[in-house]
């Protein structure tokens, strides 16, 4: 038996299609994507693509509606060659994203310029090729069709690793976006691939003083939705969250860091619109937990959360002003107030530091810069040292 061969007639989604009967065990080696025997084919209106690999390999595939998008997921695979430009030369797709998503699955998800729906699906053993047939659909008809298979895990949670002796307080460290989620691209440079740089030094930083024990949400270049941030970091009893993330600016020359404490409404238009492109990270890696239990109804009273953003505001407030005056001297203030939803931990004070610009050439250099993420991790230590103090103060006057 040399092809596996699914047409969709009703329903068009297929969940793990282990392909048992015709491949054998798999080798031990990570299957290997073949960039250079993938292709995606304008056909007519639609696409033909051939996903190839190195060996034989389960997959599962499936379309998700609002936005359109087709999901192809591997055991974990090495991407290696593998750049989104590859669908340019197919106008029906818009983008490309791909990278870790849980950890035993990898994920490519392509954005659709319209509703597409899945008419053939093909793994060829002699190639081993996963061929798809995308054809177009009325967007009602895509809709009816779309969905993730049941049985779908969007993460597997493990425990964090928290480093450092016993009976002091825990930073969490979050490394924004990771695996299928890029975050923001400039030329070769990844805002994950930034972002984990900086919290990988921010650690040892922080570890070296002897004063904190360290929880990193995402120590490699995997994904972890935007709800599971804020779990781990509450499952690893943390005392305080730094969301790490790098901005980027369509219009204009926007420069320098900024601090951001959780609030219903964008401090201001340049804010609301990272708060789009933020919040919908899990949307765009394929997920959609808009329908999730509140996190802050689910375990706080009102009381604690209004201490909790009382201590995240002096926080946001000690460490814009340190960072003002070292690292960003031109700008009038960088402390802003915007709903990210890894902020809305309701017993951990919590900030977000966009470290700079990666549009504005200077701030990127900055942040590809070993010497000034020394300086910005100085800053961030000296400013939980003096906040450390001032929550104990602040919490004694709140309870008294």
């Amino acid at each position: 038996m040399k092809k596996i061969f699914q047409p969709f007639l009703a329903r068009i989604a297929l969940f793990a299609l282990l392909i048992s009967g015709a491949l054998h065990a798999q080798s031990p080696a990570q299957v290997r994507i073949i960039p250079g025997e993938t292709k995606f084919v304008a056909d007519g209106f639609g696409v033909v693509a051939a996903i190839a690999l190195d060996e034989p390999s389960p997959f599962r595939v499936f379309t998700l509606d609002d936005p359109w998008r087709l999901v192809v997921d591997f055991p974990t695979l090495d991407w290696n060659g593998l750049t989104p430009d590859i669908v340019a030369d197919t106008p029906a797709l818009q983008a490309l994203r791909f990278g870790q998503f849980t950890r035993d699955w990898s994920r490519l998800v392509f954005d659709l310029n319209q509703p597409l729906a899945l008419s053939e699906v093909e793994f060829d053993t002699t190639t081993n090729s996963l061929h798809l047939r995308l054809s177009p659909v009325s967007a009602s008809a895509f809709a009816a069709q779309a969905g993730a298979p049941a049985g779908v895990e969007w993460q597997v949670n493990t425990p964090l690793d928290i480093q450092g002796e016993a009976g002091l307080p825990i930073v969490a460290i979050d490394a924004g976006h990771g695996g299928v989620d890029p975050g923001a691209i400039r030329g070769y440079v990844l805002e994950k691939d930034l972002t984990l740089v900086v919290a990988q030094e921010l650690r040892t930083a922080l570890l070296a003083t002897g004063r904190y024990r360290v929880a990193m949400i995402r120590e490699t270049d995997t994904f972890v939705s935007l709800r599971d941030r804020v779990r781990l970091a509450r499952a690893a009893g943390a005392h305080v969250l730094l969301s790490l993330h790098a901005n980027t600016a369509e219009r204009g020359r926007a420069r320098g860091t900024s601090v951001y404490n959780l609030s219903d409404e964008a401090s201001d238009a340049e804010t609301a619109a990272i708060v789009e492109f933020e919040n919908r990270a899990d949307l765009l890696a394929g997920i959609d937990l808009d329908g999730e239990e509140d996190l802050i109804a689910e375990i706080l009273v009102d009381m604690a959360q209004r201490e909790t953003n009382l201590l995240s505001e002096n926080l946001g407030a000690m460490l814009s002003d340190s960072l003002l005056a070292v690292l960003d001297s031109g700008a009038k203030s960088r402390h802003r107030w915007a709903g990210f939803r890894v902020l809305k931990a309701p017993d951990i004070p919590s900030v977000l530091l966009e470290l700079g610009f990666m549009s504005t050439p200077g701030d990127l250099e900055d942040m590809q810069s070993e010497t000034w993420r020394a300086a910005l991790n100085a800053q961030i230590i000296a400013t939980l040292d003096a906040w450390f103090v001032q929550m104990a103060e602040t919490r004694a006057l709140m309870r008294n």
